[in-house]
Protein backbone atom coordinates (compact mmCIF):
# COMPACT_ATOMS: atom_id res chain seq x y z
CA UNK A 1 0.00 0.00 0.00
CA UNK A 2 3.38 2.25 0.84
CA UNK A 3 4.37 1.90 -2.19
CA UNK A 4 1.43 2.47 -4.28
CA UNK A 5 0.78 5.80 -2.36
CA UNK A 6 4.71 6.87 -3.03
CA UNK A 7 3.90 6.09 -7.00
CA UNK A 8 0.69 8.26 -7.40
CA UNK A 9 2.38 10.92 -5.57
CA UNK A 10 5.19 11.20 -8.04
CA UNK A 11 3.19 10.73 -10.86
CA UNK A 12 0.77 13.83 -9.73
CA UNK A 13 4.38 15.77 -8.57
CA UNK A 14 5.83 14.85 -11.61
CA UNK A 15 2.85 16.22 -14.32
CA UNK A 16 3.32 19.46 -12.44
CA UNK A 17 6.80 20.27 -13.41
CA UNK A 18 7.43 22.20 -16.13
CA UNK A 19 10.41 20.66 -19.00
CA UNK A 20 12.50 23.14 -19.94
CA UNK A 21 12.10 23.57 -23.91
CA UNK A 22 14.41 24.75 -26.80
CA UNK A 23 13.50 28.41 -28.14
CA UNK A 24 14.87 30.22 -30.86
CA UNK A 25 15.79 33.63 -30.11
CA UNK A 26 15.80 35.91 -33.09
CA UNK A 27 17.80 39.56 -33.26
CA UNK A 28 16.72 42.42 -35.25
CA UNK A 29 19.36 43.45 -37.37
CA UNK A 30 17.97 46.97 -38.63
CA UNK A 31 18.82 50.26 -37.15
CA UNK A 32 16.73 52.49 -35.67
CA UNK A 33 17.76 55.37 -37.17
CA UNK A 34 20.40 56.92 -39.28
CA UNK A 35 21.55 59.65 -36.54
CA UNK A 36 21.87 57.09 -34.11
CA UNK A 37 24.01 53.88 -32.89
CA UNK A 38 21.47 50.67 -32.10
CA UNK A 39 22.85 48.14 -29.57
CA UNK A 40 22.48 44.66 -29.13
CA UNK A 41 23.03 43.02 -26.14
CA UNK A 42 21.99 38.97 -25.72
CA UNK A 43 22.79 35.92 -22.99
CA UNK A 44 22.70 32.79 -25.33
CA UNK A 45 22.94 30.88 -22.05
CA UNK A 46 23.99 27.16 -21.34
CA UNK A 47 23.53 24.70 -18.14
CA UNK A 48 26.84 25.68 -17.36
CA UNK A 49 26.29 29.47 -17.63
CA UNK A 50 23.33 29.97 -15.92
CA UNK A 51 19.96 29.77 -17.92
CA UNK A 52 17.74 32.19 -15.30
CA UNK A 53 20.73 34.54 -14.76
CA UNK A 54 19.69 38.58 -14.96
CA UNK A 55 22.16 41.14 -16.05
CA UNK A 56 21.72 44.86 -15.42
CA UNK A 57 23.20 46.41 -18.35
CA UNK A 58 24.90 50.35 -18.00
CA UNK A 59 25.75 52.46 -20.04
CA UNK A 60 27.78 55.62 -19.07
CA UNK A 61 27.12 54.55 -15.36
CA UNK A 62 23.14 54.40 -15.77
CA UNK A 63 21.24 51.49 -16.11
CA UNK A 64 19.69 51.15 -19.58
CA UNK A 65 17.86 47.64 -18.81
CA UNK A 66 18.29 43.98 -18.00
CA UNK A 67 19.11 41.07 -19.65
CA UNK A 68 17.82 37.41 -19.62
CA UNK A 69 18.61 34.50 -22.17
CA UNK A 70 14.62 34.73 -23.65
CA UNK A 71 14.91 38.73 -23.70
CA UNK A 72 18.16 40.25 -25.75
CA UNK A 73 17.88 44.42 -24.94
CA UNK A 74 17.82 46.57 -27.73
CA UNK A 75 18.88 49.82 -27.45
CA UNK A 76 19.44 53.62 -28.89
CA UNK A 77 22.77 56.03 -28.46
CA UNK A 78 23.80 59.09 -29.60
CA UNK A 79 27.01 58.54 -31.99
CA UNK A 80 30.36 59.33 -30.11
CA UNK A 81 32.24 58.04 -26.83
CA UNK A 82 30.16 55.69 -24.38
CA UNK A 83 30.94 52.95 -21.53
CA UNK A 84 28.95 50.24 -21.76
CA UNK A 85 29.11 47.36 -18.26
CA UNK A 86 27.20 44.49 -16.82
CA UNK A 87 26.37 43.79 -13.64
CA UNK A 88 25.17 40.38 -11.57
CA UNK A 89 25.15 40.81 -7.84
CA UNK A 90 28.67 40.98 -6.53
CA UNK A 91 29.97 40.86 -10.16
CA UNK A 92 30.57 43.97 -12.33
CA UNK A 93 32.11 43.53 -15.53
CA UNK A 94 35.50 45.28 -17.21
CA UNK A 95 34.13 48.23 -19.06
CA UNK A 96 33.71 48.12 -22.53
CA UNK A 97 34.86 51.39 -24.36
CA UNK A 98 32.62 52.47 -27.64
CA UNK A 99 33.30 54.90 -30.39
CA UNK A 100 29.69 54.54 -31.87
CA UNK A 101 28.58 55.55 -35.56
CA UNK A 102 25.17 56.72 -36.31
CA UNK A 103 23.02 54.12 -38.77
CA UNK A 104 25.21 51.12 -37.52
CA UNK A 105 24.19 48.14 -35.39
CA UNK A 106 26.14 46.79 -32.47
CA UNK A 107 26.16 43.34 -31.15
CA UNK A 108 27.31 42.27 -27.39
CA UNK A 109 27.38 38.59 -25.96
CA UNK A 110 27.35 38.60 -22.58
CA UNK A 111 28.73 35.69 -20.90
CA UNK A 112 29.56 34.58 -17.68
CA UNK A 113 32.58 32.57 -16.32
CA UNK A 114 32.42 30.81 -13.00
CA UNK A 115 35.90 30.91 -10.93
CA UNK A 116 37.00 29.02 -7.86
CA UNK A 117 36.79 32.51 -5.74
CA UNK A 118 35.23 34.57 -8.14
CA UNK A 119 32.92 34.96 -10.83
CA UNK A 120 33.32 37.21 -13.96
CA UNK A 121 31.24 38.83 -16.78
CA UNK A 122 32.61 39.71 -19.87
CA UNK A 123 31.13 41.46 -22.99
CA UNK A 124 31.95 40.27 -26.29
CA UNK A 125 31.50 42.06 -29.84
CA UNK A 126 30.21 39.56 -32.14
CA UNK A 127 29.72 40.12 -35.84
CA UNK A 128 26.28 40.22 -37.02
CA UNK A 129 23.85 36.96 -36.04
CA UNK A 130 20.24 36.52 -37.09
CA UNK A 131 19.39 34.82 -33.85
CA UNK A 132 20.31 31.58 -31.38
CA UNK A 133 18.29 28.71 -29.33
CA UNK A 134 18.56 28.31 -26.10
CA UNK A 135 17.07 25.79 -23.25
CA UNK A 136 14.55 27.79 -21.58
CA UNK A 137 13.75 27.39 -18.55
CA UNK A 138 10.99 29.99 -18.14
CA UNK A 139 7.72 29.00 -18.87
CA UNK A 140 6.23 32.21 -20.11
CA UNK A 141 8.86 31.93 -22.83
CA UNK A 142 7.64 28.46 -24.14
Amino acid sequence: MRILVLVCALMVLSSCVKTAQRVHVPLNSMPYAIDTATIVVYYPATVKQGPLQRFELMVDGANVGDVIAEQPLRFSLKPGNHVLQAKIPGVLSKQYRLDLQGGLVYFFKLRRKYGTFVDQVHLDATPLIEGYSIISHRPEFH
